[in-house]
């Protein structure tokens, strides 16, 4: 195949799944689409009236930083770790909820950008972000596995974008930890996985999400909605 035809075939494949900037050497490997389990996005924060009116008002309270606001729609037992007591005066402790560089704005903020789902958790239905926490399969322990979070993820042999590409992964379940270990992330920005199947590589960090970071719970407590949860880890 000479490299026009090469060239116009790959053209093609990214159409079909996605825009991540594909390098020249990726062009000349035509990466083919890795087969395995998938999550993908969902955001149901619009599906109930009530819900998505307050899921406007928190936006506007994300963007110009309304603590006030926040603190008014925290449930009386909300929780911000899992090694406290729980409690609105320990959630504001625990996020600097009040200081102007509070990590509080970005956790949410980025959890709500992935959108999210109503389930149930302890009998009580509640809208979680994001997607990655609220969908998770739960075939899959959350401790050892991760997702991918775009439609056209390059997995590389060696963790750099010169490396030969291994294929690509579209909204994939991989595996990101190994034993004991949290997983493997090289100082240049990528992370060591494995698909289902077994096949190792590395993906940019920033194309995964564990469903173990920082997920969002709220709640309708009468004609109110209430922040439930707001936590990492397990």
């Amino acid at each position: 195949m000479n490299v026009f035809v090469a060239f116009f075939t790959f053209c093609l494949f990214l159409t079909s799944c996605g825009t991540t900037p594909i390098s020249k050497n990726e062009i000349e490997h035509a990466p083919t689409m890795l087969s395995g389990p998938q999550l993908f996005p969902v955001d149901e924060s619009q599906d109930n009236p009530s819900f998505a009116k307050f899921k406007a008002e928190f936006d506007q309270a994300i963007e110009t930083k309304d603590a006030d606001w926040i603190i008014a729609h925290l449930d009386e037992n909300v929780w911000s770790s899992f090694g406290g007591d729980g409690g609105v005066d320990e959630f504001i402790e625990h996020y600097k909820l009040r200081e102007p560089d509070s990590f509080f704005w970005e956790a949410v903020n980025t959890a709500f950008e992935l959108g999210g789902a109503f389930r149930e958790i302890q009998g009580d239905q509640r809208f979680v972000a994001p997607y990655v926490f609220a969908r998770f399969p739960g075939e899959y322990d959350a401790f050892f596995y991760s997702a991918v979070i775009v439609p056209n993820a390059l997995m590389y042999f060696q963790p750099n974008d010169d490396a030969d590409v291994v294929g690509v992964l579209k909204y994939s379940v991989v595996k990101t930890a190994f034993k004991e270990d949290r997983g493997e992330k090289h100082e240049n920005g990528f992370q060591k996985i494995e698909t289902t199947n077994g096949l190792p590589g590395w993906v940019r960090e920033e194309y995964i999400r564990s469903p173990l970071e920082h997920r969002i719970g709220i709640k309708q407590v009468g004609d109110e909605w209430k922040i439930t949860f707001l936590v990492e880890g397990d």
